[in-house]
């Protein structure tokens, strides 16, 4: 097992070097002045994350000025507008975007701490978009009291690219949530050949499979 995980490091670690680097200074209208588009689709299992069969598929928008916020279009049977819009945001709404210093503190350390919550960083790794593309980011784990979110950050805007985690009510209900930027956002990518896809596929599964979820408390949810 040892053996696989570091083979499929180093084969991810060659495939990085044919996805084009973000350039951040290509974007910085777009961050500033217009929303971010994102795709979350939200289901009741993993193995129904699997299948891709979802209970609700929803757009979030994510801007900075005239500050931080989010907006959904869309919802879902079972959790009011409100809750789901704070269960996106946790732990804070400044975790949709990183500033150059955390990025290169996180890479740099290895561990970043924020207000009540910390960044841990997990390597670079690679995504693919909705329309097929590739992009490179930096996995991290966001920890909030007892809770965490799997994430991926593109080094260079220090965007949200991605970010996975579920939840369970206290009716014990269970959600799973896939929040990805959206394919025409403001990031690069590129199609890789289908030989590649293969690796990149088991090398996903692996570093999924290897996640670990601990359960966060609040008041009507609990983030796994």
């Amino acid at each position: 097992m040892v053996r696989l995980l570091i083979a499929s490091a180093l084969l991810a670690s060659l495939l990085l070097a044919t996805i084009p680097q973000v350039h951040a200074d290509n974007y910085q209208n777009i961050i500033n002045n217009g929303n971010i588009a994102y795709d979350l689709l939200i289901y009741d299992s993993y193995d129904n994350m699997a299948a891709g069969n979802y209970l609700s598929n929803l757009t979030v928008f994510y801007k900075e000025s005239p500050f931080p916020d989010i907006t959904l279009t869309g919802s879902i049977l079972g959790i009011p507008q409100e809750d789901l819009k704070s269960i996106i945001e946790m732990p804070s709404i400044s975790h949709f975007r990183l500033s150059y210093q955390n990025i290169s503190a996180l890479m740099k350390n290895g561990r970043i701490e924020m207000n009540g919550w910390t960044i841990s960083y997990g390597g670079k790794g690679i995504f693919q978009l909705s329309d097929g593309r590739f992009v490179e980011g930096i996995d991290v784990t966001i920890s909030f009291a007892s809770g965490s979110k799997s994430a991926m950050y593109d080094p260079s805007t220090g965007l949200l690219i991605m970010e996975n985690f579920y939840i369970s009510s206290q009716q014990g209900n269970v959600y799973v949530f896939f929040l990805e930027i959206s394919s025409y956002g403001p990031v690069s990518g590129t199609k890789l050949p289908v030989e590649k896809l293969t690796i990149l596929e088991l090398f996903s599964f692996l570093i999924i499979a290897l996640a670990a979820y601990s359960i966060f408390n609040r008041n009507k949810y609990r983030v796994l």
